[in-house]
């Protein structure tokens, strides 16, 4: 079909031809001269400006959750998912500062609840906004609340009062988790909407 297409149709090669196109613009620039002098060219900058501003205007959208939570949004931009990375990363932070003969099976699944939060946040949200997948998004983030509240569960009973943590770190950490636990869930909320 392509080659059918190239015998047809006449091959365009640069020649003598452009150069008497080129002599037969002059008139046309005369007659932009003419329908353009009535113009200033502050008018033109201003429709710029306008739009220029229109599009600063929109970044504000970038930073609210119903931007976050549109299909043109990212996940970067919701508050809940950049609130467990930021959690994850400071009880990873804590975590290495802990002598490896205090690690115990519930120090581990403690850790490992907290990591998972921001990741099931993530699973959520690639399933995306559409009614048709909405689901899997709910079913993802119910899994990060579920891992939150077993977090928040053995911070409570299992870590309180060990050796090593304190109790500034305990009630840093259980204010965190149970914050990002019922942000999570008014996000869930918002998605049955």
């Amino acid at each position: 079909f392509i080659e059918e297409e190239l015998l047809i149709d006449e091959a365009y090669f640069p020649g003598e031809d452009d150069e008497e196109i080129d002599d037969d613009d002059d008139g046309e620039e005369e007659w932009e001269d003419y329908l353009f002098d009535d113009f200033e060219d502050d008018f033109f900058w201003e429709e710029d400006d306008e739009y220029n501003d229109f599009e600063a205007g929109e970044e504000w959208k970038q930073l609210s959750d119903d931007f976050a939570m549109s299909n043109m949004g990212s996940i970067d931009t919701l508050y809940i998912y950049n609130t467990s990375r930021t959690l994850a990363a400071t009880v990873l932070q804590w975590a290495e500062t802990i002598n490896p003969k205090n690690i115990t099976p519930d120090f581990n699944e403690f850790i490992g609840n907290v990591l998972k939060i921001g990741a099931k946040i993530a699973g959520g949200y690639s399933f995306g906004f559409d009614r048709n997948f909405l689901g899997g998004n709910i079913a993802y983030t119910k899994k990060a609340l579920y891992c939150s509240n077993d977090a928040l569960m053995i911070l409570q009973r299992d870590l309180k009062g060990s050796s090593f943590i304190t109790q500034k770190k305990y009630y840093y950490f259980h204010e965190q988790i149970f914050t990002l636990r019922n942000d999570i869930g008014i996000y869930i909320q918002e998605l049955r909407e």
